[in-house]
């Protein structure tokens, strides 16, 4: 009995065809057309996050401080910053009391008004004070002149305000604040003096993008004498 071998009679298969090829590419295309906007959306979110954060932290920061140092600590908030100043700006007071910057700005060896100016930037202020100018910063919103866009975070401080949840805020834009050396939030009350914050700090956070707003919204709450809260 003979032996019958069994082959394919069709033509060999193998690769893909033209329509296989179109509909790996279609679906490629919507998967990148689903996932990019996924990761734009994350990007902007985790930006603010990360902003709102850094924030939060200098205001722990200088009440951590002011409690174990018994000195007082300047916060200086800018809502709309420059290149050259910081949206963010955290001073040591030689001593224990608030107006320390205007002590040294007026020490009668060498009086320099530029401590007593929060305005300032820290370059200007005398070498032997240089330590305790800027031992925290935040820079959000500068203008980077080299090529034209906002610093890296791409986030703007869109808002400060003074009250409490659920009353009345009173917005502002450059404000001075001082943590004394107790943990308690004072407010230049621009006629040299100082006077306890109502309620608390509300700043409110925002993604940007050329000359607009996003609406990736992020407000950090600083009560009075209390711990940061993250309200959303």
């Amino acid at each position: 009995m003979g032996t019958r071998m069994h082959g394919c009679s069709g033509p060999a298969q193998g690769g893909f065809t033209l329509i296989e090829l179109m509909v790996v590419i279609v679906i490629i295309s919507v998967l990148a057309t689903i996932a990019v906007p996924m990761f734009e959306s994350r990007d902007r979110t985790d930006r603010v996050v990360g902003a709102a954060t850094a924030v939060s932290n200098s205001f722990a920061a200088a009440r951590a401080r002011a409690l174990r140092t018994s000195a007082a600590h300047r916060i200086i908030l800018h809502r709309t910053a420059t290149d050259s100043t910081l949206n963010v700006r955290v001073d040591e007071s030689p001593d224990s009391s608030c107006n320390g910057f205007v002590t040294i700005a007026a020490h009668p060896v060498t009086p320099d008004g530029n401590e007593a100016d929060p305005s300032n930037p820290c370059s200007s202020w005398l070498p032997s004070m240089q330590h305790r100018c800027g031992v925290m910063e935040v820079a959000l919103t500068g203008r980077n002149v080299a090529w034209g866009g906002y610093l890296e975070t791409g986030v703007v401080l869109t808002a400060v305000q003074e009250g409490t949840t659920g009353g009345a805020w009173t917005p502002r834009d450059d404000v001075v604040l001082c943590m004394n050396s107790r943990g308690r939030l004072l407010r230049a009350d621009g006629a040299g003096g100082w006077t306890g914050v109502g309620g608390g700090i509300r700043l409110t956070l925002d993604r940007h993008s050329g000359a607009a707003e996003l609406g990736v919204i992020k407000v950090v709450y600083v009560p009075q004498g209390g711990i940061v809260e993250d309200l959303r």
